[in-house]
């Protein structure tokens, strides 16, 4: 089972050439003392250390706003504090699954990634993420436009999270309500006389598909499974991802039918799923969607 959480990279910059420059016994003693305030300041901010890295820290936290503070206030600290090393730092919101005190999924790999991807004092994270913190944080960012991060076809639209006043003289962006209104995306599914929405600004992330009354969509066709598919949002992308015996269709705009069966297929524009079967204009059973973002939200399902 999945769950949402907010998930946190922070490594030690350099820790190679930390222990060059300091030795072994100098190096490993501030990197301990690191790691040990990283340890304090997440359980402040309410969230949970998963591991510690060697040389550095894997958090998690239920909320966005809780680790966007953790974040800012151990890159302080590390400004501040005499001889601290200095720190990189990954944060993601998404999806997860938690298998005895570890957590494993995409938030957690584009999390390392982005630490990976960071410079010294440098937060960042995703526009995905950012969309999601409360606007009363005032979080001054910047976006770093795509990004390609190893392991993911598609690029990553990376957002740097400003937390020092030298920093803001950079050209910033923030995320107010209209500007989150202009950066959301939602797909609609009607089937039957019933809709459904998965918003990337939104408490959700996936929504199911089958005949079992317990999905989200929920269709009278014995050629479907009871959990036959699901949608999932990624990085801001709708992906039908099928889990059936019979497969599912996607109608493409030259009236086709694209088969997808046990793989995610990427979501674009609008048109029609068939579970288990092809979507044929007017046939039972279908589910249309329709991918709208920034001014096209105010259209009509």
């Amino acid at each position: 089972m999945q769950v949402k959480k907010t998930v946190v990279f922070a490594d030690v910059c350099d820790s190679t050439s930390l222990f060059e420059r300091l030795g072994n016994e100098r190096a490993r003693a501030l990197i301990k003392d690191m790691l040990e305030r990283l340890s304090g300041q997440t359980r402040l901010y309410g969230g949970v250390v998963v591991k510690s890295l060697g040389d550095g820290m894997f958090s998690s936290f239920d909320k966005a706003d809780d680790a966007v503070s953790y974040a800012m206030g151990a890159q302080r600290y590390a400004e501040s504090a005499e001889d601290a090393p200095e720190l990189r730092v990954g944060l993601v919101e998404g999806g997860v699954i938690i298998e005895e005190g570890d957590l494993f999924g995409d938030a957690v790999n584009v999390a390392a990634r982005l630490s990976d991807l960071a410079g010294k004092g440098q937060i960042l994270t995703t526009v995905e993420t950012i969309t999601v913190v409360k606007v009363e944080k005032e979080v001054d960012t910047r976006p770093l436009g795509p990004r390609q991060v190893k392991g993911r076809r598609e690029p990553l639209e990376v957002v740097e999270i400003l937390w020092e006043e030298e920093q803001k003289a950079y050209t910033s962006l923030r995320f107010t309500p209209m500007m989150q209104d202009v950066l959301k995306r939602v797909i609609r599914l009607r089937w039957e006389d019933k809709t459904a929405e998965l918003s990337s600004g939104g408490e959700e992330y996936h929504i199911t598909l089958g005949r079992s009354e317990e999905n989200t969509v929920q269709v009278d066709n014995p050629e479907a499974s009871r959990r036959h598919a699901t949608i999932e949002l990624r990085n801001r992308n709708f992906y039908l991802i099928d889990h059936s015996t019979n497969g599912s269709y996607v109608s493409a705009p030259d009236g086709s039918a694209i088969p997808v069966r046990r793989e995610a297929f990427l979501l674009t524009g609008a048109g029609d799923i068939g579970l288990g079967m092809v979507p044929n204009p007017g046939a039972a059973n279908l589910i249309s969607y329709s991918i709208l973002e920034g001014a096209d939200l105010g259209a009509t399902a």
